[in-house]
């Protein structure tokens, strides 16, 4: 059951305690992307708070799910990075972690198949489960057989059972927390393998990933914080990865033990993290500080690349981008992005235009700002050596503004 609008109770133990910690006030959707710069955008809180009894830190409002994944943007392989990413995967799981007879693979939030593709070249048997039509249809298209459909209760019981269950990047997106959970174990074989991956909040309070806080990111785990939910069902840790995804996230490898010395001995996987971790309400509060701080550094920042080279541009109209320049009020000339669900539209909240790479290299820019920072690497390669731009760029994060070479 999912509980809409202002939350009361903690989406994981429903603890009634939930202290503030930061406050944007109304935003935009993220990828909420619109045809025309003279669109009124619908607008919805956007603040942080921390629960006091089992320590998640959440958005405190939540937006009906049909309005932000039903018709979606972000395509997984538009990304160089998460296709190469999703090779390493699928190798990860076939050389280390399943044996010979484990065939049968479900992805919950399985975008456009990516993921699943590696496997259903060689032979395994795949399942995606993915809300966003748009893109339910693009996966199937491609003949990666996928249900259009919000994963929880109801479509679980439908399930049969799967060797692995993959939730990348999914459990952070739901308010219906324990229902997920209670899915995915419905659906695991007793011998599966769970494996989940979500942006690691220790990341975002060390790096200041303020840009990743948007209405679709509910939830936002440290490895305490995820294993005591997971734990509740029966799920149990017994592998840590680190990922490249979002600028930093954590792939956790799961399996089911009914409980006893086994689960206990495989918790002992995510002890060195968690050690590690600062999950506290000051530490939070504190990122609330420095993350205004850095915002005025970047106003500051454009404003001088601003009078310096005349107009600055942006690369990558990412979901992150929108917070980014929406908190920081900055007005940037234009934005390109290599997906063209996004080209040719408008930002949300700013209303910048979008465009392709090559409109944008035709205006001759002087000045990049790369907004998707996280696939810096891949922008910078591409600015270089496919369109032989020379010009400055700006890195906004992690850490301060900076130009990179």
């Amino acid at each position: 059951m999912i509980s809409l609008g202002y939350i009361t109770t903690c989406r994981s133990c429903g603890s009634d305690f939930l202290e503030d910690i930061l406050d944007f006030g109304e935003q935009a959707l993220a990828n909420g992307l619109v045809i025309s710069a003279t669109t009124k955008d619908k607008k919805y809180p956007l603040s942080l708070v921390r629960c006091s009894n089992c320590h998640l830190v959440q958005l405190n409002y939540t937006v009906p799910p049909d309005i932000l994944f039903s018709n979606y943007v972000w395509v997984t392989s538009s990304s160089d990075m998460a296709i190469d990413h999703s090779i390493k995967f699928y190798n990860t799981l076939v050389l280390e972690k399943l044996n010979s007879k484990q065939r049968k693979i479900l992805e919950i939030g399985s975008n456009d198949g990516t993921f699943l593709k590696p496997f259903k070249e060689m032979g395994f048997e795949v399942l995606g489960v993915d809300p966003a039509e748009n893109i339910a249809k693009i996966a199937n298209d491609a003949g990666i057989n996928t249900i259009c459909g919000f994963f929880g209760r109801d479509l679980a019981m439908k399930l049969s059972k799967f060797d692995v269950v993959i939730a990348r990047n999914v459990i952070p997106h739901v308010s219906n927390l324990n229902e997920v959970i209670w899915g995915i174990k419905k659906c695991l074989h007793p011998k599966g393998l769970a494996v989940i991956e979500f942006h690691y909040a220790k990341t975002i309070l060390d790096e200041l990933h303020y840009d990743s806080i948007y209405h679709e990111h509910l939830c936002y785990f440290t490895v305490e914080t995820i294993e005591t939910l997971l734990n509740k069902y029966g799920i149990y840790i017994h592998d840590i990865r680190e990922s490249p995804v979002s600028g930093g996230s954590l792939i956790l490898y799961c399996r089911l033990y009914p409980d006893g010395i086994l689960s206990r001995y495989l918790n002992n996987a995510s002890k060195n993290y968690i050690s590690k971790e600062d999950n506290s309400l000051r530490r939070w509060r504190n990122f609330a500080c420095d993350t205004s701080n850095h915002i005025k550094k970047l106003q500051d920042f454009i404003a001088k690349a601003k009078d310096t080279y005349g107009k600055v541009y942006g690369y990558g109209a990412s979901a992150r981008s929108s917070t980014l320049l929406n908190v920081s009020h900055l007005k940037l000339s234009k934005i390109a992005d290599i997906n063209p669900l996004k080209q040719w539209k408008f930002t949300s909240g700013n209303h910048i235009p979008v465009v392709s790479p090559e409109a944008l290299m035709n205006n001759k820019p002087k000045c990049i700002c790369i907004l998707a920072w996280n696939l810096s690497d891949e922008i910078i390669r591409t600015l270089r050596d496919k369109y032989n731009y020379k010009g400055p760029i700006i890195k906004p994060l992690p850490g301060d503004p900076k130009y990179v070479l």
